[in-house]
């Protein structure tokens, strides 16, 4: 795994360095320490508070960040080599089986037009996310947080950066949910209220509910299936809670 460290013009193209950062990255398995975990929250909100409020001509837009997980961005998609654009509606359908209707039915409206709660987050002011915060693309060296994949990086909210992030590692995290969150919220520095957050929370599910819901009735391995509806049992009542108050 490799990270860029300069881009410079060379002619018609680019000359770009890159370090070799295997060996600073996460390994895929394993417990990931709650010291670690506020390390990256740490990183993360000193990057959400250099680049609030500013915008970011050519990058994903919230619209689009909310929509990458959609049917419709999936039929689009479909005639391509990638799987997922042909497993989406599927997983999606499994989603709404696994979830309590209130909550699926929310989130599916939401997916078919996420343009009230783009503005909802919006509202809140926006910064810049990288957009796929998670282990795979994390690593550790010499008292700096590296960071790999920056293809989605574009507008967004701490709260939207969180929810993508629990969704992948907080199940091999050694603190509790309520205590990940603590602890970003504590790093954000008072940036982010509890309606950012719910808010969200609500994306979170619409970014990634239809991963639990293949993972819950499709998936054949017993221990997915147990994971991801330890999963549903903590995020869907926490948006049917965020879905209340906001």
């Amino acid at each position: 795994e490799t990270g860029i460290v300069a881009v410079e013009p060379d002619g018609d193209g680019w000359r770009i360095l890159m370090r070799d950062l295997s060996d600073a990255l996460l390994p895929s398995e394993g417990p990931i320490s709650r010291a670690r975990h506020r390390e990256v929250m740490a990183a993360a909100a000193a990057m959400h508070a250099a680049f609030r409020g500013e915008r970011f001509e050519g990058a994903i837009t919230l619209e689009a960040h909310l929509g990458i997980s959609s049917p419709v961005l999936a039929e689009v998609e479909r005639a391509g080599s990638d799987i997922i654009p042909k497993q989406i509606e599927t997983a999606w359908e499994a989603f709404a089986q696994a979830a309590d209707d209130d909550v699926a039915q929310a989130v599916l409206a939401s997916l078919a037009d996420p343009q009230p709660l783009a503005d909802a987050l919006r509202a809140g002011g926006t910064t810049l996310v990288h957009g796929d915060l998670r282990d795979d693309n994390l690593g550790f060296l010499d008292g700096r947080v590296v960071l790999l994949d920056w293809d989605i990086a574009g507008e967004g909210t701490p709260a939207l950066e969180l929810a993508w992030y629990l969704c992948h590692d907080a199940w091999r995290t050694q603190a509790t949910r309520g205590e990940l969150i603590d602890d970003f919220l504590a790093a954000e520095g008072g940036a982010v209220s509890e309606h950012d957050l719910d808010l969200g929370l609500i994306a979170g599910l619409q970014l990634y509910g239809w991963i639990f819901g293949h993972s819950a009735l499709i998936h054949p391995d017993p221990a997915e299936q147990a994971w991801a509806r330890e999963e549903l049992g903590w995020w869907v009542p926490r948006v049917r809670a965020a879905l209340e108050r906001t």
